[in-house]
C-alpha cells in the first residue's frame, strides 16, 4: 500500500481532538433520590457502566472518523511500494520510427502524432525535479549517438523534435530490450521506472521477446504501450521488382516485373510508372482486387553498356514510402567466355570444343558477319592462370582429361571468387581427376558434391540412346523451354554415370531416360558450377546437330553471367558486403548514396576466401548506391573513360516489403507476448492524447485507489455516530429515567 499525498497522514493526529473533548466534558452520574439506600449503590453502578460503554463507543467512532478522513485525503492505493514514491522517476521514450509510422491519417503521419505525444508525456507525466529520461528510436540511423538518461528537458525536447522517420523495418521487442538495458545501466535503482512505447502496433514489428533478465526485475519497469495506429488507411505497395530476359548486353530487350499488392479491403485502381536512368519510359493502369497481388511487366532495351538504374512507382496513398521500388542492372557490350580444351586437336571438326565454341559464337571466325552476344576465346588447360581467368566471368571446360593440381587450384579459386564454370564430360574423362576438382573431404568446400563413374567404353550402338526427361522449367535458364518439345530432339549415346548424394545441394536440372543426370548445377561460395554428363562428340550425343543445344547453352550463359551483386536487392539498414572478384590487393572504394553523400572504404583481401571485400553499413536510404573502385594500377592501363566505366559499379537498397503490411497486433496478443512484464496498454488510437496518457499513467502509478472506499466508510461512520448519539443514547437514558421514578404511594424519598 502507498499514498500519493502522504503528508495528509499528519492529519491523523486530529483523532486526538475527540479524546481531549471527552476528557474535558466527562459526564458525571446525576443525584438520584431513592427511599431505600441499599438499592442506590446498585443503580448507580449500572448507570455508570452503561454510560462509560456508550461514551467509549462514541469516542472510538469520532477518533476513527478523524483518522480515516486524513487517510482518505492522503489518497491511499494498493500496488508496488516502489511506484509513486516521490518524484524520482526514470523513463525511456521509445519512438517507433519504422516506415509504417509514415502512414497518414487526415494528412498527418502517425510518427508526427507519436512525437507530439512524446513531448506531452515529457511535459505532463514526468516531474521537473528528480526525473530523468532518454529518447530511444526503434530504428536508429547509422551513426546515431547512444541515448542516455538526462534531466535536461530542453535536450530531450530537441531529441524528440529531430527524431527522423526511417525507411527501415522495426523490431520493437529488440528495442524494448534496449530500453530495459538502458534503465539497468550503472546499477540504476530509481524507485519508479517507466518505458513509453509510442507505436502503431504493426504485427510484423513484434517478434517473440527474450525473457526478463534478473537485473530488470528489481525494480521492474512499467511498460506503457501508447497506440497511435489507426485502421482508416488505403495502402497499395510495390513489394518486389525483378529483372528478366536474356543476355545483359546492349541492344537486347530486358523485362522488369513489378509485384504490386493491395493491402486494403476495397478494390484499388493505380497507375504504375516505369523509369530508367531518371527518365519515364512507360505507364500502366492496374485494377487490383482487395488483399491480392498482381504483376506489371515493362520491357526496355538498353543502348549503352554500363550500370543502369531505375524504378517502378505507383500513385501515392496513405503510406507513400512503399509506392516505389528500385532496381539496378549492368549492361555489357558482349559476354566474354573462355573455352578450355585438353590440347590442340589434329582435326578441329572432330574436337568437341569446336562445336561448343561454334554454339556460343557462330560467326566468331568471320569478321564480315555480326558477332554473337557471347564472344568465345579458346585456350588449352596448360595455359590456365589466375591472370587469364580474371578477364572472363565464365569458363567452359570441354572434355577434360587428367587435371594437374595446379590447374585444379586455379579453377577452384576462380569459382570461389565468383566465376562460373561449365564442364562437359567426354571421351577423355578421368573420373578420379574430375572428382578431385569437384569434391573435397569437407562437403562445404566441394565445388559440386557428386560421384562420377566410368562411362561405357568401346564402340557403341548408336541405335540405342537415351532422351532428355524431367526438365526443370522452374529454373530461370530453362523457363523459356516450358511447353516446347525441343529437348526431345536430343539423343545421348554415352554419358558419365553421375550420383548425387542424399542431402547434397547439387540440383539436377535435366535427367536422362535411364535415370542418370544430364545437366546439374551447384553454388560454391560466390560462384557456380554446371555439369553436362555428356558432350558434343558425335560418338556421345547428337547435341551438335540438335536444335536444342544452341539455345540451351546461350540461356545457361545468360543466366550464369547475371550480376547478382548488382541486380540483387539489399534491405534498408542491412550491411552490404562489396566483393571485388577481379582484384587481389588492397584498394580504396568510394560509395555515393542516393542523397549524394560520399563515404570512403578500404577493401582488403581475405586469406580464407581469396576475395577482396569491404563492408558498407550506411544503408539507411533506399535507392541506387554507386561505388567507384580506386585502383590506380588498373587505371593506368586503360583510357580514363574506359577505366572509370569499368571501375564504377552499383547496388540497390529497398525497404523491407513486410513493413507494408499494416495489420495490427491485438492487445490480447501483445499481453500474451509480454507475459511477466508490467505491460499497460493506452488507447484507442483515435482518442489518444497527452491528457489521456497522463490520466492513465496517474492511475497506473496509484495502483488500486482506496480513497473513495475510505470516504464511503467515513460517511457511514458519521451517519452512524449521529444516529447513535441522538437516538440510541437518549433512548437508553429515558428508559433508565423511567426505572428510577418512585412507585405510586411510596413514601417521599430521602435526600442522599
Amino acid at each position: 500500500m502507498g499514498f500519493i499525498e502522504w503528508f495528509y497522514l499528519l492529519g491523523a493526529a486530529s483523532g486526538g481532538i475527540p479524546i481531549i473533548i471527552h476528557m474535558i466534558h466527562r459526564r458525571r452520574a446525576p443525584k438520584v433520590l431513592f427511599p431505600t439506600l441499599r438499592f442506590l449503590k446498585a443503580s448507580n453502578e449500572r448507570t455508570s457502566r452503561r454510560q462509560r460503554i456508550q461514551d467509549l463507543f462514541l469516542l472510538l467512532l469520532r477518533v476513527l472518523l478523524f483518522v480515516l478522513l486524513a487517510f482518505a485525503l492522503a489518497q491511499p492505493f494498493l500496488g508496488s511500494r516502489l511506484w509513486g514514491a516521490g518524484n524520482d522517476i526514470h523513463a525511456v521514450l521509445l519512438l517507433d520510427n519504422s516506415y509504417s509510422m509514415g502512414t497518414e491519417h487526415e494528412r498527418k503521419a502517425r510518427f508526427a502524432v507519436a512525437k507530439e505525444l512524446a513531448a506531452g508525456i515529457l511535459e505532463k507525466c514526468l516531474p521537473t525535479r528528480g526525473s530523468q529520461a532518454a529518447v530511444l528510436l526503434s530504428f536508429p540511423p547509422h551513426g546515431h549517438p547512444k541515448p542516455f538518461l538526462t534531466p535536461d528537458r530542453a535536450a530531450l525536447q530537441r531529441d524528440i523534435l529531430k527524431a527522423p522517420l526511417s525507411q527501415g523495418r522495426a523490431d520493437l521487442t529488440a528495442a524494448v530490450q534496449r530500453a530495459y538495458d538502458l534503465l539497468a545501466e550503472e546499477g540504476n535503482k530509481a524507485p519508479t521506472m517507466e518505458i513509453y512505447v509510442l507505436t502503431d502496433l504493426q504485427r510484423n514489428a513484434w517478434p517473440q521477446p527474450r525473457p526478463l533478465e534478473e537485473k530488470h526485475k528489481n525494480p521492474r519497469p512499467a511498460l506503457l504501450v501508447v497506440d497511435v495506429g489507426r485502421t482508416d488507411y488505403r495502402n497499395v505497395a510495390v513489394t518486389d521488382l525483378t529483372v528478366h530476359g536474356g543476355a545483359r548486353v546492349r541492344g537486347r530487350p530486358i523485362t522488369v516485373q513489378a509485384k504490386i499488392r493491395n493491402y486494403t479491403a476495397a478494390r484499388a485502381t493505380v497507375n504504375a510508372t516505369f523509369y530508367v536512368d531518371q527518365a519515364k519510359q512507360a505507364n500502366q493502369q492496374l485494377e487490383i482486387p482487395p488483399d491480392l497481388t498482381i504483376t506489371a511487366s515493362f520491357t526496355h532495351t538498353f543502348t549503352e553498356p554500363g550500370v543502369h538504374s531505375g524504378w517502378v512507382q505507383i500513385d501515392d496513398d496513405s503510406l507513400a514510402l512503399d509506392n516505389r521500388r528500385d532496381f539496378c542492372i549492368e549492361i555489357q557490350d558482349h559476354i566474354p567466355a573462355l573455352v578450355v580444351r585438353d590440347a590442340v586437336p589434329a582435326m578441329l571438326q572432330l574436337d568437341p570444343t569446336f562445336y561448343v565454341a561454334k554454339a556460343l559464337d557462330p560467326f566468331g571466325d568471320d569478321p564480315g558477319k555480326p558477332r554473337s552476344l557471347v564472344q568465345a576465346a579458346i585456350t588449352e588447360l596448360d595455359k590456365l592462370t589466375h591472370e587469364l581467368l580474371q578477364k572472363t566471368r565464365i569458363v567452359v571446360l570441354v572434355d577434360p582429361g587428367a587435371l594437374q593440381r595446379s590447374q585444379i587450384a586455379v579453377l577452384r579459386q576462380f569459382v570461389r571468387r565468383g566465376g562460373r564454370l561449365v564442364i562437359f564430360c567426354g571421351p577423355n574423362l578421368r573420373p578420379r581427376s574430375l572428382s578431385d576438382l569437384l569434391n573435397d573431404p569437407e562437403p562445404a568446400n566441394a565445388l559440386m558434391p557428386i560421384e562420377i563413374g566410368e562411362p561405357r567404353q568401346g564402340i557403341l550402338d548408336r541405335k540405342k540412346f537415351e532422351t532428355l526427361v524431367n526438365l526443370d522449367d522452374r529454373h530461370p535458364a530453362l523457363l523459356v523451354f516450358r511447353g516446347y518439345r525441343l529437348a526431345q530432339t536430343v539423343k545421348v549415346y554415352n554419358a558419365a554415370p553421375v550420383t548425387v548424394p542424399q542431402n547434397a545441394p547439387t540440383r539436377i536440372l535435366i535427367g536422362l531416360s535411364d535415370g542418370n543426370a544430364f545437366l546439374l548445377e551447384n553454388r560454391f561460395h560466390e560462384g557456380r558450377v554446371v555439369l553436362f554428363s555428356t558432350c558434343t562428340d558425335p560418338d556421345w550425343s547428337n547435341l551438335a546437330a540438335s536444335r536444342f543445344f544452341l539455345p540451351l547453352l546461350h540461356r545457361l550463359v545468360y543466366h550464369l553471367t547475371e550480376r547478382e551483386d548488382v541486380e540483387g536487392t539489399h534491405t534498408v539498414g542491412a550491411p552490404v558486403t562489396i566483393t571485388l572478384r577481379d582484384i587481389l590487393r588492397p584498394v580504396g572504394i568510394q560509395v555515393r548514396d542516393p542523397a549524394g553523400e560520399i563515404a570512403d572504404l578500404q577493401a582488403k583481401p581475405e586469406p580464407a576466401s581469396g576475395l577482396t571485400r569491404a563492408t558498407y553499413a550506411q544503408t539507411d536510404k533506399r535507392g541506387a548506391y554507386v561505388y567507384l573502385v580506386l585502383d590506380p594500377t588498373r587505371a593506368t592501363e586503360k583510357e580514363p573513360s574506359d577505366a572509370k566505366a569499368e571501375a564504377e559499379r552499383a547496388f540497390i537498397v529497398n525497404p523491407d516489403p513486410q513493413e507494408s503490411d499494416l495489420a495490427r497486433i491485438s492487445e490480447a496478443d501483445l499481453r500474451g507476448l509480454f507475459e511477466g512484464h508490467a505491460l499497460h496498454y493506452i488507447g484507442p488510437p483515435d482518442k489518444t492524447s497527452a491528457d489521456l496518457v497522463k490520466a492513465a499513467v496517474d492511475a497506473i502509478r496509484q495502483g488500486i485507489p482506496l480513497r473513495n472506499i475510505v470516504l464511503y466508510i467515513v460517511l457511514f461512520i458519521a451517519i452512524f455516530e449521529t444516529f447513535f448519539a441522538n437516538k440510541v443514547v437518549p433512548a437508553f437514558q429515558r428508559a433508565e429515567d423511567r426505572r428510577a421514578e418512585p412507585l405510586p404511594g411510596a413514601p417521599a424519598p430521602a435526600e442522599s
